[in-house]
C-alpha cells in the first residue's frame, strides 16, 4: 500500500494533536518585573541554556544577565535557576524545562515556570520553543 504525500500530512497532523505539551507555573509577583534577574547556569549544562533563558525573559520585557553557577553578582536581587530534562525518542528533545526564581537574599522562593511535553508534542519545536513556554508560565503570559 503506498501512502500519498497529503495523506501522511494528515497523519502527522492528527499524531500532533494526540500529543501532550503542558505549561504550568506560579508567576513572578508584579513588583519583580523592574529588577533584574540574575540566570545562574548549572554545572552540568554544556548547552548554556543560561542564555537562552536570558534571551527569551529580555524578549518578554524583564532585565536579565547570564552567570555560571555560583556566581550571580550579588547586587542583583532575584537569581533564577533552571532544571533541564532531556529525554530521547529516535532523537534527543528536551522534555521538561523548569524555571524558578528566588530572593537572593532569604533563598525564598518566589515564583516559577515549566513546560514539558512529549515526543510527538517536540515534532517541529525546537528546544527555545520549550523554554519561551516555560518564560511565559514564569510571566504569567499563555
Amino acid at each position: 500500500m503506498r501512502i500519498r504525500a497529503i495523506d501522511a500530512v494528515w497523519l502527522l497532523v492528527g499524531l500532533r494533536n494526540l500529543s501532550c505539551t503542558v505549561v504550568q507555573g506560579d508567576p513572578l509577583p508584579s513588583a519583580i518585573h523592574g529588577d533584574s534577574l540574575c540566570v545562574e547556569q548549572h554545572a552540568k549544562d554544556e548547552r548554556r541554556l543560561s542564555r537562552q533563558v536570558v534571551d527569551a525573559l529580555r524578549k518578554e520585557g524583564l532585565k536579565a544577565v547570564a552567570a555560571e553557577a555560583g556566581d550571580c553578582d550579588p547586587t542583583i536581587p532575584w537569581r533564577l535557576v533552571y532544571t533541564d530534562s532531556w529525554s530521547w525518542d529516535m532523537r534527543v528533545f528536551l522534555a521538561r524545562m523548569t524555571l524558578e526564581v528566588f530572593d537572593a537574599k532569604s533563598g525564598e522562593s518566589v515564583a516559577f515556570g515549566e513546560s514539558t511535553q512529549d515526543s510527538i508534542g517536540a515534532l517541529g519545536d525546537s528546544h527555545r520553543d520549550v523554554i519561551d513556554r516555560a518564560v511565559r508560565a514564569l510571566i504569567g503570559g499563555a
